[in-house]
């Protein structure tokens, strides 16, 4: 049995001490308050509700109700040390509040516990011990825990591989409205094996969570409505989805409103409204997320998810030593291949191997890319096997 009184004082001792000091300054702010009450005002300034969205404030008024051993305050004051929010990143201190509103019984800070066992985030993996925590939270219904699930079912961390088992537990995940099981279930009734697929559902669970602001889900039907994949074609519709996903953090929503802004799809052509999307698209997406972003574009089998010319200007960004990598250089030849500049294509696929002989820890990709040179020699361009 996970709770034990032990455990209870353990986790409220090492929560005090680490609390000490900001609970300090959380006293001096509102020192009247109950913790409820301060409980309340966390969620009013991490929210912005009747007052401005002040994530600092936000977190010295958790700070005082997580002291009194409110589990809610523990856990949302968790999440904002894991990811920084409002306050500095400290991934240990994070699981230590997160564990103790677990321990007081907390769905979601027992599948947040979970979650950082199977990542080891602030504390040491340990998928073993992921499963309990997990189960305890599914036990009460909280659809994260049945995503976290499915995942280490569908691998086989930490419990025996079970891939019907899997799929059952992202059903349900979906059914509860989680996000992330909502995304992935659509994933794969939308693409995945086709014993799997279920158009309807994937759909209705992709809409589900675009309408609830989930920003991959809203990327994601955007980029349906502009391939007319699942979807009739329209312009207008995958506009609108992508300045819901650009409006909440997908810089790849952004990438393409500025394609679709000077094309004039979906919305009214406006080049300088393009080049300034497009620039605060790329100074807000790292090295990795241009090259994902682009090479997916330039190698997707289906031609309707491609566009050679937007994934050739997403890479040619790329400066000093990012521009020399030759995984990224790989990527830039596929691109051009997909535009018909195979002589560019086979020239760049040349430097991204000549790069490689000093990378040896990518050695492995050498084969692949030697074969993609080939296709490009050929005027072929690359594409990536179809999902049976």
């Amino acid at each position: 049995m996970i709770t034990t009184r032990a455990c209870q004082l353990s986790a409220r001792a090492a929560l005090v001490l680490l609390s000490l000091l900001a609970t300090l300054a959380s006293a001096a702010t509102a020192p009247d308050l109950t913790a409820a009450q301060a409980e309340q005002k966390g969620f009013a300034h991490f929210y912005g509700w009747d007052v401005p969205v002040d994530q600092v404030r936000a977190a010295q008024f958790f700070e005082q109700a997580a002291l009194e051993d409110r589990p809610v305050s523990q856990w949302m004051l968790a999440n904002q040390y894991a990811w920084g929010k409002g306050i500095g990143k400290d991934e240990a201190r994070a699981f230590a509040l997160a564990r103790s509103a677990a321990l007081q019984g907390l769905p979601s800070a027992q599948s947040m516990v979970g979650w950082m066992y199977l990542e080891g985030v602030g504390v040491t993996r340990d998928p073993a011990q992921a499963i309990p925590w997990l189960s305890a939270a599914a036990q009460q219904g909280e659809g994260s825990a049945f995503h976290l699930l499915a995942s280490a079912y569908a691998r086989g961390t930490g419990v025996p591989a079970d891939e019907d088992f899997a799929h059952r537990l992202l059903m349900r995940s979906a059914e509860l409205g989680d996000f992330g099981g909502l995304y992935a279930a659509s994933s794969v009734l939308l693409f995945g094996p086709a014993a799997r697929r279920d158009a309807d559902l994937g759909l209705h669970y992709l809409r589900r969570a675009a309408v609830a602001k989930d920003t991959r889900s809203a990327y994601r039907l955007a980029r349906l409505y502009l391939a007319g994949l699942h979807v009739s074609r329209d312009p207008v519709e995958a506009a609108r989805w992508m300045r819901q996903a650009a409006q909440t953090g997908s810089v790849h929503a952004k990438l393409w409103l500025s394609e679709l802004h000077a094309q004039g799809m979906g919305v009214t052509r406006d080049t300088d409204k393009a080049s300034e999307l497009f620039d605060q698209a790329i100074a807000g997406a790292s090295a990795r997320e241009r090259n994902n972003f682009a090479w997916d574009l330039a190698v997707n089998p289906d031609a309707r998810w491609r566009n050679g010319v937007l994934a050739v200007r997403v890479m040619q960004t790329l400066q000093g030593p990012d521009a020399l990598n030759p995984q990224y250089l790989d990527t830039l030849a596929a691109a051009l291949a997909e535009t018909g500049d195979f002589e560019k294509a086979a020239s760049t696929q040349m430097r991204a191997l000549n790069e490689l002989k000093s990378r040896a820890e990518l050695a492995g990709d050498r084969q692949q890319m030697q074969e993609r040179l080939q296709l490009y020699r050929a005027r072929t361009a690359f594409r990536e096997p179809e999902q049976s």
